[in-house]
């Protein structure tokens, strides 16, 4: 899995440009689904790290991690990316398939400037929902569900939302249709 950090997340996380992995090859299915931009931004005067898929678009949040978090970005990420997962109804087993083929997790910069542009729109979709942020809770449940339905537009194409197109991409990878990757989770 290719984590594509800004400059400022970087930083925090300490990460030097020598250890940093090349992000090329990462711009088409499946790379693309493989891959998330991610951002350290202030939000309400609070910090929080905002992870978008390259692919879908569906943007996760990390809210106000503390230092111990930067040490174990990796385990956070993962278990942002399944909690959220698992609150759109996904099956457990296909995110385990997911998280295989999506392999270990490298870093990288941003390298894209519209993907990066898309991930600061994002951010001010979190912003504008920002009510849905529990500040108890680090991993944000309910922002992802919220922002997920929000329609993403892409060059000429007709819109799309990020938690169909992310369902779609799941079943593909899983071999599934969209209806097999889901289940009720009420």
């Amino acid at each position: 899995m290719l984590i594509q950090c800004t400059k400022s997340l970087l930083d925090q996380l300490g990460i030097k440009n020598s250890e940093l992995y090349f992000p090329e090859g990462h711009e088409q299915f499946p790379n693309s689904f493989m891959a998330w931009h991610v951002n350290f931004v202030t939000i309400d005067r609070k910090k929080a790290i905002v992870l978008m898929n390259n692919e879908t678009r569906y943007s996760i949040v990390i809210y106000r991690p503390s230092k111990k978090d930067f040490s174990k970005i990796n385990e956070l990420i993962c278990e942002a990316i399944i909690m959220a997962l698992r609150m759109e109804g996904v099956r457990k087993e296909v995110i385990k398939v997911y998280l295989e083929k999506a392999g270990e997790m490298t870093f990288s910069k941003t390298a894209s400037r519209s993907i990066v542009a898309k991930m600061n729109n994002a951010v001010r979709e979190i912003e504008f929902m920002q009510e849905y942020l529990d500040e108890n809770l680090r991993i944000q449940r309910y922002i992802s569900i919220v922002t997920g339905r929000f329609i993403q537009l892409s060059g000429n194409d007709s819109g799309f939302y990020p938690i169909e197109k992310m369902l779609e991409c799941l079943s593909l990878i899983y071999g599934q249709d969209d209806h097999e990757v889901v289940e009720d989770v009420l």
